[in-house]
Formats: C-alpha cells, structure tokens, sequence
C-alpha cells in the first residue's frame, strides 16, 4: 500500500469535505448546469494548476455513463492532478434532478470529486464503497435534505470511511464494461480518422475508470473469444448460453450494476 492510499484508507469522507465546499440548495435544475454551478464554485475557492476543463472531463465522463448510481445520488467526478488529496463538493438539490441515474430516479445529493489517483483503479475502490453505505442506507439523502448547517452534515456523514477492499464495488462498473466492448467492436469497423479518434478518447476514459484487474481479464477474453463481456437473459449467460445457480443469478439481480464472472465459461456476466 502506497503513502496515497494509507492516506485515505479509513479517513472518514466528511474529513475531506470542507464546509465552503458544501451547497445546501443548488440554483439550477438540470444536469449540465448544476454541474456547471458545482465546478464554478469550486473554483472560487481552489487554484488548479494549468488551464485545466474540468467541466469538460466531468460532461465527458457523464456522457460515457451516468455517474447516477441510484436512491438520489450521483458521483460525478474529474481526472485531473491536484497537490493534496481530493476536492469535494457536496450539493443539495431538493426538488431533484433528471441525472440519468441507473434507476432512473431523480438526484438530490451530488458528491462532485475532483482528483486523479496514482494507483490506477484506487478511485473506485474508494469511492465505490462509499456509493454502497448510501445505497445500503437511503435514509442518508433524506437528512442530508432536512439539514441546513454544516455542522448538521459532519453529523450525518460521520459514520462513513473511505476503505480499500477487493469488495467495494465500482461505480456504473458494469455499464462502463460494456460500453468499453462495445466501442472495441466499433473500432473494428471502416470508420473515419475523426470517430476512430472519438472512440479512443472514450476508451481511455473508461479505461482509467476500472479496475486494472478487470481490464487485464477482459482484454484476455476479448482477445481470445472475441467479447469478454455477456448479458443475462432468464438467468442465461448469453456467452456460453448455460443457466445460472439459482444463489448466483439472485445476487447479480441485486447487484445490478457490479460485475460478476459465469462459473461455467469464465466470461464477465452484467445485467
């Protein structure tokens, strides 16, 4: 373990939460802007180096996959170097927002994370469990909603860490792996410079969002077979086309956004 994740290991998330770093009611009502609103404010307060567009890599990360991960809350974060740690913005939005969240659920709680990791995969291992706690624990979002002092906020957040741990899952992970087949399929076809550039761009994006294991696994299966990544139909891997256990369909039911491998083939199985 390296010095940046014995840092965040176990810090608790309101630690890295400033309290000019939180918006109680954000202004606008629709994705673009109050993402737009969240970056403005964080540049009031912070000096990034360069000319770095966050905005730019916040709308480009959503545009691959939405970063709402459900019950009301969105992750949506930026790549970009920073001296110290992440920066965070937390905002509130009431009356909630159309994120385009995986259970197609308006947002009310926005975490906004601005920081590039040197451990590739470290931001999901992170902030994934973090995306857990609250999904296990919707009743979060609601005081978040009632609260107006920050003082209120350290209280509510407290109980939550950031920890490493092979279980934590990964944000949109499933969507994202996907999507990254998806585009590898494209790229074998008779496109121009311009949508051949496009489609690397977005690999790359994704690429950086997962797991360096996963990718690693992934490439060896698309490479062999051609995809790596399968749906399920009727508790059908579509890979091998054998039914599932009745124990492992169920947890993929429930966890419909991780990332599971079919015990007959070893192919990567989403929903």
């Amino acid at each position: 373990m390296n010095i940046e994740q014995l840092f965040l290991t176990n810090t608790r998330l309101i630690e890295l939460i400033k309290p000019e770093m939180v918006i109680f009611d954000l202004k606008n009502k629709d994705k673009e802007s109050v993402l737009k609103e969240m970056v403005a404010h964080v540049r009031e307060f912070y000096q990034i180096e360069g000319k770095e567009d966050i905005l730019g890599r916040v709308l480009n990360r959503e545009n691959i996959s939405s970063t709402g991960v459900g019950n009301g809350f969105a992750f949506p974060h930026a790549r970009i170097k920073i001296e110290k740690g992440p920066i965070m913005c937390l905002g509130m939005a009431k009356e909630g927002i159309d994120f385009e969240s995986i259970d197609g659920k308006p947002v009310h709680v926005i975490l906004l994370i601005i920081w590039k990791p040197q451990v590739p995969g470290l931001f999901n291992h992170l902030f994934g469990g973090v995306a857990k706690y609250l999904l296990d624990n919707p009743q979060v979002k609601e005081f978040l909603l009632a609260v107006n002092t920050y003082d209120q906020i350290a209280q509510i957040l407290f109980p939550i860490r950031l920890e490493i741990s092979s279980e934590s899952g990964h944000i949109q992970g499933a969507k994202l792996l996907l999507k990254l087949q998806t585009l590898l399929d494209d790229k074998k076809k008779d496109l121009g410079k311009r949508k051949l550039a496009k489609i690397e761009k977005e690999m790359k994006f994704i690429r950086e969002e997962l797991d360096p294991s996963i990718l690693a696994r992934f490439d060896r299966l698309y490479e062999k077979f051609g995809a790596g990544v399968f749906k399920i139909e009727n508790g059908v891997c579509q890979g091998c086309m054998i039914k599932l256990s009745t124990s492992l369909a169920s947890i993929i039911q429930k966890n419909n956004n991780d990332i599971f491998v079919c015990q007959k083939c070893g192919r990567y199985i989403v929903t």
